[in-house]
Protein backbone atom coordinates (compact mmCIF):
# COMPACT_ATOMS: atom_id res chain seq x y z
CA UNK A 1 0.00 0.00 0.00
CA UNK A 2 1.39 3.38 -1.18
CA UNK A 3 1.83 6.43 0.97
CA UNK A 4 -0.59 8.00 -1.42
CA UNK A 5 -3.46 5.60 -1.24
CA UNK A 6 -3.20 5.05 2.67
CA UNK A 7 -3.70 8.68 2.42
CA UNK A 8 -6.86 8.68 0.56
CA UNK A 9 -7.80 6.19 2.67
CA UNK A 10 -7.49 7.71 5.89
CA UNK A 11 -8.91 10.65 4.41
CA UNK A 12 -12.23 8.89 3.03
CA UNK A 13 -13.29 7.21 6.19
CA UNK A 14 -12.71 10.23 8.54
CA UNK A 15 -15.29 11.70 5.64
CA UNK A 16 -17.58 9.03 6.40
CA UNK A 17 -17.60 9.84 9.96
CA UNK A 18 -17.89 13.29 9.73
CA UNK A 19 -20.98 12.94 7.62
CA UNK A 20 -22.64 11.06 10.44
CA UNK A 21 -24.35 13.67 12.29
CA UNK A 22 -25.62 14.85 8.78
CA UNK A 23 -27.31 11.53 7.70
CA UNK A 24 -29.84 11.43 10.44
CA UNK A 25 -29.68 11.72 14.54
CA UNK A 26 -31.10 9.30 17.17
CA UNK A 27 -34.82 9.03 16.05
CA UNK A 28 -37.62 8.86 18.27
CA UNK A 29 -39.75 6.06 18.52
CA UNK A 30 -43.02 6.40 17.27
CA UNK A 31 -45.46 5.86 20.45
CA UNK A 32 -48.73 5.11 20.59
CA UNK A 33 -50.53 8.65 21.52
CA UNK A 34 -52.00 9.40 24.83
CA UNK A 35 -55.56 7.97 24.75
CA UNK A 36 -57.82 9.28 27.52
CA UNK A 37 -62.08 8.09 27.83
CA UNK A 38 -65.05 10.33 27.16
CA UNK A 39 -65.84 10.20 31.08
CA UNK A 40 -65.73 13.14 33.28
CA UNK A 41 -62.45 12.21 34.37
CA UNK A 42 -59.12 13.10 32.48
CA UNK A 43 -56.09 11.60 33.87
CA UNK A 44 -52.87 13.85 32.98
CA UNK A 45 -49.54 11.97 32.25
CA UNK A 46 -46.35 13.72 31.56
CA UNK A 47 -45.46 11.84 28.08
CA UNK A 48 -42.34 9.67 27.74
CA UNK A 49 -40.96 7.52 25.15
CA UNK A 50 -38.42 5.84 26.57
CA UNK A 51 -37.10 4.06 30.46
CA UNK A 52 -33.82 2.57 30.87
CA UNK A 53 -33.83 -1.63 31.71
CA UNK A 54 -32.99 -2.20 34.80
CA UNK A 55 -34.02 0.97 36.99
CA UNK A 56 -36.96 2.01 38.80
CA UNK A 57 -40.18 3.73 37.34
CA UNK A 58 -41.69 6.68 39.12
CA UNK A 59 -44.74 7.78 37.67
CA UNK A 60 -47.29 10.86 38.54
CA UNK A 61 -50.23 11.99 37.30
CA UNK A 62 -53.14 14.21 38.17
CA UNK A 63 -56.97 13.74 37.56
CA UNK A 64 -59.52 16.25 36.32
CA UNK A 65 -62.79 16.76 36.43
CA UNK A 66 -63.13 17.83 32.51
CA UNK A 67 -67.22 19.11 33.59
CA UNK A 68 -65.46 21.50 35.97
CA UNK A 69 -61.52 22.06 34.95
CA UNK A 70 -60.59 21.11 38.48
CA UNK A 71 -58.04 18.63 40.06
CA UNK A 72 -59.53 15.65 41.98
CA UNK A 73 -58.10 14.97 45.28
CA UNK A 74 -57.09 11.10 46.60
CA UNK A 75 -60.20 11.25 49.19
CA UNK A 76 -62.39 11.84 45.98
CA UNK A 77 -61.15 9.24 43.55
CA UNK A 78 -59.37 6.29 43.21
CA UNK A 79 -57.08 4.71 40.55
CA UNK A 80 -55.56 1.59 39.69
CA UNK A 81 -52.63 1.01 37.53
CA UNK A 82 -51.55 -1.99 35.05
CA UNK A 83 -48.15 -2.69 33.32
CA UNK A 84 -47.56 -5.23 30.56
CA UNK A 85 -44.14 -5.98 28.82
CA UNK A 86 -43.34 -7.37 25.95
CA UNK A 87 -44.87 -10.55 26.56
CA UNK A 88 -48.33 -8.52 27.00
CA UNK A 89 -48.36 -10.07 30.49
CA UNK A 90 -49.16 -8.19 33.40
CA UNK A 91 -45.97 -7.91 36.27
CA UNK A 92 -47.46 -5.18 38.06
CA UNK A 93 -51.27 -4.61 39.06
CA UNK A 94 -52.35 -2.52 41.49
CA UNK A 95 -55.64 -1.26 41.98
CA UNK A 96 -55.33 1.69 45.19
CA UNK A 97 -52.72 4.17 43.97
CA UNK A 98 -51.13 6.05 46.51
CA UNK A 99 -51.32 10.28 46.72
CA UNK A 100 -48.93 12.23 47.25
CA UNK A 101 -47.58 16.10 47.16
CA UNK A 102 -51.03 17.54 48.77
CA UNK A 103 -53.40 14.68 48.11
CA UNK A 104 -53.48 15.66 44.31
CA UNK A 105 -50.69 13.95 42.73
CA UNK A 106 -51.00 10.20 42.45
CA UNK A 107 -47.96 7.84 42.17
CA UNK A 108 -46.97 4.91 40.67
CA UNK A 109 -43.80 3.17 41.79
CA UNK A 110 -42.13 0.53 39.99
CA UNK A 111 -39.59 -1.14 40.58
CA UNK A 112 -36.83 -2.75 38.51
CA UNK A 113 -37.40 -5.87 38.85
CA UNK A 114 -40.63 -5.62 36.79
CA UNK A 115 -38.29 -4.56 33.56
CA UNK A 116 -36.75 -7.50 33.38
CA UNK A 117 -35.91 -7.57 29.28
CA UNK A 118 -35.55 -4.79 26.93
CA UNK A 119 -39.03 -3.94 24.20
CA UNK A 120 -42.24 -2.27 24.17
CA UNK A 121 -43.90 -1.95 27.28
CA UNK A 122 -47.53 -0.44 28.07
CA UNK A 123 -49.21 1.17 30.82
CA UNK A 124 -53.20 1.86 31.77
CA UNK A 125 -54.38 3.84 33.80
CA UNK A 126 -58.51 4.06 35.25
CA UNK A 127 -60.08 6.27 37.94
CA UNK A 128 -63.57 6.13 38.98
CA UNK A 129 -65.60 8.15 41.60
CA UNK A 130 -68.96 6.75 42.70
CA UNK A 131 -70.43 8.01 39.69
CA UNK A 132 -68.12 8.34 36.87
CA UNK A 133 -64.89 7.61 35.87
CA UNK A 134 -61.70 7.54 33.29
CA UNK A 135 -58.78 5.81 31.78
CA UNK A 136 -55.47 6.82 30.11
CA UNK A 137 -52.66 4.47 28.37
CA UNK A 138 -49.51 4.89 26.33
CA UNK A 139 -46.39 2.62 25.73
CA UNK A 140 -43.18 3.07 26.06
CA UNK A 141 -39.71 1.60 24.79
CA UNK A 142 -37.35 0.13 28.05
CA UNK A 143 -33.75 0.12 26.15
CA UNK A 144 -30.45 -0.62 27.46
CA UNK A 145 -29.53 3.14 28.41
CA UNK A 146 -32.76 4.77 28.14
CA UNK A 147 -31.88 6.56 24.87
CA UNK A 148 -34.30 5.79 21.83
CA UNK A 149 -33.86 2.86 19.28
CA UNK A 150 -31.60 3.96 16.44
CA UNK A 151 -33.24 4.64 12.92
CA UNK A 152 -33.02 2.37 10.31
CA UNK A 153 -31.21 4.73 8.11
CA UNK A 154 -28.22 4.84 11.30
CA UNK A 155 -28.28 0.95 11.47
CA UNK A 156 -27.75 0.30 7.84
CA UNK A 157 -24.91 3.26 8.12
CA UNK A 158 -23.17 1.44 11.18
CA UNK A 159 -23.31 -1.94 9.55
CA UNK A 160 -21.70 -0.51 6.57
CA UNK A 161 -18.98 1.48 8.82
CA UNK A 162 -18.28 -1.52 10.64
CA UNK A 163 -17.62 -3.75 7.56
CA UNK A 164 -15.33 -0.93 6.29
CA UNK A 165 -13.35 -0.72 9.89
CA UNK A 166 -13.06 -4.55 9.93
CA UNK A 167 -12.08 -4.74 6.34
CA UNK A 168 -9.42 -1.78 6.93
CA UNK A 169 -8.06 -2.68 10.27
CA UNK A 170 -7.24 -6.78 9.03
CA UNK A 171 -5.41 -4.85 5.42
CA UNK A 172 -3.47 -2.53 7.96
CA UNK A 173 -2.17 -5.95 9.89
CA UNK A 174 -1.65 -7.88 7.02
CA UNK A 175 0.58 -4.42 6.07
CA UNK A 176 2.08 -4.11 9.53
CA UNK A 177 3.27 -7.89 9.15
CA UNK A 178 4.44 -7.29 5.84
CA UNK A 179 6.51 -4.36 6.49
CA UNK A 180 7.83 -5.83 9.76
CA UNK A 181 9.28 -8.99 8.10
CA UNK A 182 11.21 -6.62 5.97
CA UNK A 183 12.61 -4.08 8.71
CA UNK A 184 10.99 -1.35 6.66
CA UNK A 185 8.28 -0.67 10.12
CA UNK A 186 9.03 3.40 9.90
CA UNK A 187 8.07 6.21 11.65
CA UNK A 188 5.01 6.82 9.16
CA UNK A 189 3.97 3.56 9.96
CA UNK A 190 3.84 4.26 13.69
CA UNK A 191 1.63 7.16 12.77
CA UNK A 192 -0.36 5.56 10.54
CA UNK A 193 -1.34 3.00 13.14
CA UNK A 194 -1.95 5.10 15.90
CA UNK A 195 -4.23 7.51 13.47
CA UNK A 196 -6.42 3.83 12.49
CA UNK A 197 -6.58 2.90 16.50
CA UNK A 198 -8.29 6.67 17.14
CA UNK A 199 -10.55 6.26 14.06
CA UNK A 200 -11.78 2.75 15.65
CA UNK A 201 -11.84 4.63 19.36
CA UNK A 202 -14.02 7.28 17.48
CA UNK A 203 -16.39 5.06 16.18
CA UNK A 204 -16.65 3.19 19.26
CA UNK A 205 -18.38 6.73 20.74
CA UNK A 206 -20.49 7.34 17.87
CA UNK A 207 -21.73 4.11 18.27
CA UNK A 208 -22.44 4.58 21.98
CA UNK A 209 -24.29 7.92 21.12
CA UNK A 210 -26.37 7.47 18.05
CA UNK A 211 -26.79 3.65 17.45
CA UNK A 212 -26.32 2.11 21.73
CA UNK A 213 -26.52 -1.52 20.50
CA UNK A 214 -25.48 -3.69 23.29
CA UNK A 215 -24.29 -6.38 21.12
CA UNK A 216 -22.47 -4.16 18.99
CA UNK A 217 -21.10 -2.18 21.55
CA UNK A 218 -19.55 -5.53 23.45
CA UNK A 219 -17.89 -6.02 20.12
CA UNK A 220 -16.49 -3.08 19.56
CA UNK A 221 -15.11 -2.76 23.54
CA UNK A 222 -13.94 -6.15 22.36
CA UNK A 223 -12.18 -4.34 19.38
CA UNK A 224 -10.70 -1.29 21.14
CA UNK A 225 -9.06 -3.20 23.62
CA UNK A 226 -7.41 -5.37 21.78
CA UNK A 227 -6.57 -2.57 19.00
CA UNK A 228 -4.53 -0.90 21.71
CA UNK A 229 -2.29 -3.86 21.81
CA UNK A 230 -2.00 -4.35 18.08
CA UNK A 231 -2.21 -0.68 16.52
CA UNK A 232 -0.46 1.07 19.74
CA UNK A 233 1.62 -1.26 21.66
CA UNK A 234 2.44 -3.94 19.14
CA UNK A 235 3.38 -0.85 16.42
CA UNK A 236 5.82 0.76 18.56
CA UNK A 237 7.76 -2.35 19.57
CA UNK A 238 7.54 -3.04 15.81
CA UNK A 239 9.22 0.32 15.08
CA UNK A 240 11.65 0.32 18.18
CA UNK A 241 12.71 -3.55 17.13
CA UNK A 242 13.64 -2.72 13.23
CA UNK A 243 15.13 1.06 13.87
CA UNK A 244 17.33 -1.28 16.28
CA UNK A 245 18.32 -4.02 13.75
CA UNK A 246 18.66 -1.59 10.80
CA UNK A 247 20.96 0.56 13.00
CA UNK A 248 22.93 -2.28 14.31
CA UNK A 249 23.29 -3.43 10.41
CA UNK A 250 24.27 0.16 9.26
CA UNK A 251 27.13 -0.23 11.95
CA UNK A 252 28.17 -3.33 10.88
CA UNK A 253 28.55 -2.30 7.58
CA UNK A 254 30.39 0.71 8.32
CA UNK A 255 32.71 -1.73 10.34
CA UNK A 256 33.06 -3.80 7.24
CA UNK A 257 33.83 -0.75 5.02
CA UNK A 258 36.87 0.72 7.76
Amino acid sequence: MSQATRLKFFALFFLVLLALPLVSAKSEIIMAPLADSDDTLRIQVPLFYTHEYGNDLSLRFHVYNTSTGEKMAGSEVSCGFHLYNTTNRAPYTTHDLDVGEGDYCFKADITAGNFTEPGNYYYYIHCNTTNFGGYAAASFEVTRDGKALASENIIIFFSILFLILIAGLLTLLIYDITRFSTLDFDVRDVIFNLSAYFVLFGTYMLEQEYLANANIERFLDMLVNAGAYVFVYLAIIMFAVCFIINLMNIRKENRRLK
